[in-house]
């Protein structure tokens, strides 16, 4: 390396007064006079950068879609839990229609059992009738041919 002004080393000047300030600049500016690189290595570099790029697109649209993928999949499992929730809510429903339906089913029933019980207690009732008149006419009859 060769300094504009040709001397052989840069001095390192203080840029404020005293020696220790920590802010040390050259004096002068300097140029590169090594040989440049071989062509092929050149283009190796070129290409190396271009690969690098590459990948960097890569990434980037490698990120891209999984950003668009997890936004899907969140999609889905937001309308797998509104469709699982809307299945309960009619699951819900058709258990308290089926409940309704059975107590008013059993009601039905219990209506009709009384009713049968009652039919059968004015027939039980109408048969002791007959009986107690048909043992009073027998009695009236035992009482009229004992005599």
């Amino acid at each position: 390396m060769r300094t504009t002004t040709r001397t052989p080393v840069p001095r390192r000047k203080v840029c404020y007064a005293g020696k220790d300030t920590g802010r040390r600049f050259y004096g002068c500016l300097s140029r590169w006079v090594d040989e440049s690189w071989p062509e092929r290595a050149q283009k190796s570099f070129v290409n190396l950068w271009k690969t690098a790029r590459l990948f960097r697109k890569d990434g980037e649209r490698t990120r891209a879609e999984l950003n668009v993928a997890t936004a899907l999949r969140n999609e889905a499992l937001e309308e797998k839990e509104s469709l699982t929730r809307e299945t309960q809510l009619e699951i819900a429903r058709t258990k308290t229609l089926a409940a309704c339906v059975c107590r008013m089913y059993q009601g039905k029933m219990r209506r009709e059992a009384s009713e049968r019980a009652k039919v059968a207690l004015e027939k039980e009732k109408v048969a002791l009738e007959k009986e107690k008149a048909i043992s009073e006419k027998e009695r009236a009859w035992m009482i009229i041919t004992a005599l």
